[in-house]
């Protein structure tokens, strides 16, 4: 039950780390700790233990806190973390830690009035419950970086249980204990220069759920499809361009691993589309941030979105233009062949995508992404008149970026009929752009009004989807280097098959116009 003992001394603050699977020797982090801060001395190593209570039905979890009592040494501590802000593996969470008497924890003690009153509201009386455990190894030692910084590296070596299941668990903690949380990237990267490193994006309760839930500490490799952000009218544009960018970051760094471990092809689309939305937005947010590395950090996401674009339009030719073509005509030997070898292509193709993602550029730009979200890179000091910008009203700035936006698509699509290759190509990524831009700013909106302009783009958009899977296909296919000139058989089911989507293609283009009409007669819902 939930003790009435007095509060005791208490610290209060904001835990602010970024966290890795550990996947090497304990003592090759020390040693390139050691290159990082000469000063830094041997680890002090412990074992701690750690329980995690909640009510039976789970309320505390459901609530989004955590209740932690540990052991270390002959000492017990209470924890408390709430309000959990995580892109990747950066976790922002308030903390309040106390003494404790014994193994039992006593929400009278939490330190925060309201974070207080609403536990014990939440418990209402009923039973907390140890509902997992955790056994390990920490090592940890102190790094002061040339800002005087200092960050604390731990490396976590043990086991987690929960259900009667046991399962090993290993993480690399990089902790901020005195100034910038920059200095958290600073030393993740100076750690891992040549790449390697991979976000631990589960807390460790969050760990404990699921090996009671599903038997595993780590999560399947999902692909993971943008979410809606809940932006809300009283945001200030800063304000919504954060969260829209945390979005963004989420949706990069889970496909970065699901590409880096599974062959779904739907990893690679959902990669793609997340450097896409991300490059569209910091493109809508520009005018409010004259930001250097907002440039950079795009050009980066451009060309990272090529390099899983190579593998995505293989993907592509095989399942929506070289497979269904097979299919069709079952007879025709050479091309289920001409199947096999795009698939080999593919096959090829990911292992070279898998050596980028897991190489050094790729590491940059993800530790520098969440750094510009987290640490708002955007903020220039020279700019005087920035803080007015980012505080301009999301509604008033979503209406000019939508305006902007429709502007370039009307403009692009004019004389539609007599668009040559290139002008198509140009309306295709306006449309996607508005499209973005729409989901984007969606929740401040009347649904039905937006959901009518989104349908009409999109059927649009499908006709420009074929237009340029025809295209692509050609550019995959027709290459020298594809198959053996010398194979003709190969050669003819190239030639059937590059007839056949443009066939398709052209007729697909014959519903442009009518669906171009519809979309010029759509009343902005922004207005």
């Amino acid at each position: 039950m939930v003790s009435s003992a007095s509060p005791i001394k208490n610290a209060e603050m904001r835990e602010i780390e970024l966290k890795f699977l550990l996947k090497e020797p304990p003592a090759a982090i020390w040693a390139r700790a050691r290159r990082i801060d000469p000063t830094f001395t041997r680890p002090r190593t412990r074992t701690l233990v750690s329980v995690y209570y909640d009510t039976p039905d789970r309320r505390l979890r459901e609530a989004g806190i955590v209740l932690r009592i540990r052991r270390d040494g002959r000492r017990w501590f209470q924890t408390v973390k709430a309000g959990r802000s995580t892109v990747g593996g950066f976790t922002d969470v308030q903390e309040a830690e106390t003494a404790a008497k014994s193994e039992r924890p006593d929400l009278q003690s939490v330190p925060d009035q309201k974070l207080r009153e609403k536990m014990v509201a939440l418990c209402e009386g009923r039973e907390l419950v140890p509902v997992s455990a955790m056994q390990f190894r920490r090592s940890s030692g102190v790094i002061v970086v040339p800002d005087a910084a200092k960050v604390e590296i731990s490396t976590d070596v043990g086991t987690i249980s929960a259900s009667d299941l046991t399962a090993p668990w290993r993480e690399l903690e990089i902790e901020r204990i005195e100034g910038s949380p920059r200095a958290l990237f600073d030393v993740a990267a100076a750690l891992h220069p040549d790449g390697g490193l991979r976000f631990s994006r589960l807390s460790k309760s969050a760990r404990a759920n699921l090996l009671a839930e599903e038997g595993r500490v780590e999560p399947l490799p999902v692909p993971r499809c943008a979410a809606t952000v809940p932006l809300a009218p009283a945001m200030s544009a800063e304000q919504a361009a954060r969260d829209v960018l945390r979005e963004c970051a989420g949706q990069i760094v889970a496909n970065i691993d699901v590409v880096r471990e599974a062959d779904d092809p739907e990893g690679p689309h959902q990669l793609r589309i997340g450097l896409r939305r991300l490059r569209s937005w910091l493109s809508i947010f520009q005018p409010l941030a004259l930001s250097a590395e907002l440039t950079r950090l795009s050009e980066e996401a451009r060309w990272l979105a090529g390099e899983v674009g190579s593998l995505r339009d293989l993907d592509v030719t095989g399942s929506d233009i070289v497979g269904p073509e097979a299919e069709r005509h079952p007879d025709e030997p050479a091309l289920a062949a001409l199947v096999q070898l795009t698939a080999s292509r593919a096959t090829s193709r990911r292992e070279i995508l898998r050596r980028t993602l897991r190489d050094g550029r790729v590491q940059a730009f993800e530790l520098d992404l969440i750094r510009f979200v987290e640490l708002r890179g955007w903020i220039e000091e020279g700019d005087l008149d920035q803080s007015g910008r980012l505080s301009t009203p999301v509604e008033a700035f979503a209406s000019e970026a939508l305006a902007r936006r429709w502007k370039k698509v009307l403009k692009c699509g004019r004389g539609l009929k007599k668009l040559d290759t290139a002008h198509r190509h140009e309306l295709r990524k306006q449309l996607k752009k508005l499209r973005y831009a729409i989901e984007f700013f969606a929740p401040l909106h009347e649904t039905k009004r937006c959901a009518k302009m989104t349908e009409r783009l999109k059927a649009l958009q499908d006709v420009f989807g074929e237009l340029n899977d025809a295209a692509v296909a050609h550019g995959i296919l027709d290459a020298p280097d594809f198959a053996a000139a010398a194979d003709t058989q190969m050669q003819r089911a190239i030639g059937w098959t590059l007839g056949a989507s443009a066939a398709r293609a052209d007729q697909a283009w014959t519903r442009a116009s009518k669906l171009w009409r519809r979309l010029k007669e759509s009343r902005p819902f922004w207005d």
